[in-house]
């Protein structure tokens, strides 16, 4: 699993920082995130087909009493493949929703990805 780089927006008259996307991991990718606060995440599709990028709910239930199956509360994003913009998603992530013990949000990609990059920005 591959640590990815959180860019802090800028909101004031000072110059922004410089977007830091990085190549989609085979094993999956994972961000530190601060309690209480939101991420964007950016994907962006160069693949010959679409990509399922699947975020990690450890803090929902996982199965309900009674049930024959468990709930799976992970959310999943589908980026289509094509030309840019029809190929760019943009998801905003609750922290404290989607993150493990440790901080981290855990994304992990179905298919595995072979040109498919993402960008993390906050805290918001």
């Amino acid at each position: 699993m591959a640590d990815l780089t959180v860019v802090n927006p800028v909101l004031d008259a000072t110059p922004g920082e410089q977007p830091v996307p990085a190549t989609a991991a085979v094993g999956g990718d994972r961000f530190a995130a601060t309690a209480g606060r939101r991420y964007l995440v950016r994907f962006s599709n160069a693949d010959g087909a679409g990509r399922g990028a699947v975020f990690d709910d450890p803090t929902s239930g996982v199965g309900v009493v009674g049930a024959t199956t468990a709930m799976n509360p992970d959310v999943t994003v589908t980026s289509p493949n094509g030309a840019a913009p029809a190929n760019q998603r943009v998801v905003l992530i609750d922290a404290d929703r989607f993150r493990d013990v440790n901080g981290w949000v855990n994304i992990t990609y179905s298919p595995a990805p072979t040109a498919l990059t993402v960008e993390v920005y906050g805290p918001l």
